[in-house]
């Protein structure tokens, strides 16, 4: 019975990381500001603010295709969870599904926990250099800046909040990894094909 109750553990921790996924993936991509200083090409341009989204940075790129991967796996494990929380069974008898489940955890859980890296690495250190160029472009009383700066802070804050979600969704991926390596030499007993 102690294995039942693990597979509902593993079965809310997925269904969990995808909601969490998904939230990621939607705070990246609506995580647009305009902004009349473009520090990618020192240009200030008031009438015509450049628009900043998650791909202008490199790490924000990973992070979505990271938390699409992880999004797309949790999905077609669900209904494997599901059944077998439902039936007590698994799908085949042979070791291809454990092996799956565990390869397949691993790995999810190492790319999410790569993308949190580079996500808050990315945000906090742009944010920094950032706020250093702002206050020597303030102190030289430069003109024009408008609201660039409050623009790139709430831009890299989001960018922290969906790093932020991805972690949470790495820590319900590892925890489902772990359990994954237990139940990975306990359910070779019971099926439906065999």
């Amino acid at each position: 019975m102690a294995s039942q109750r693990q597979w509902t553990v593993v079965l809310v921790l997925r269904l969990s990381t995808l909601f969490i996924l998904v939230a990621s993936v939607l705070v990246l991509v609506f995580n647009t500001v305009k902004v009349p200083f473009d520090v990618r090409n020192f240009s200030l341009d008031e009438f015509n603010p450049t628009k900043l989204t998650f791909k202008d940075l490199i790490a924000f790129k990973y992070l979505l295709a990271v938390a699409i991967i992880g999004a797309v796996y949790t999905i077609v494990q669900l209904p494997l969870a599901i059944y077998h929380v439902a039936t007590g069974k698994r799908l085949s008898r042979n070791d291809c599904m454990p092996e799956f489940d565990f390869y397949g955890d691993k790995l999810v859980s190492y790319l999410l926990a790569t993308a949190v890296g580079a996500g808050f690495l990315a945000c906090a250190d742009l944010k920094v250099n950032l706020d250093k160029m702002f206050k020597t472009l303030e102190d030289a009383n430069t003109a024009g800046l408008g609201d660039s700066r409050e623009n790139y802070d709430k831009f890299f804050n989001m960018g922290f909040l969906a790093t932020t979600l991805l972690f949470l969704a790495f820590v319900c991926m590892a925890v489902v990894s772990v359990l994954s390596s237990i139940n990975r030499n306990h359910d070779k007993t019971r099926s439906i094909f065999g």
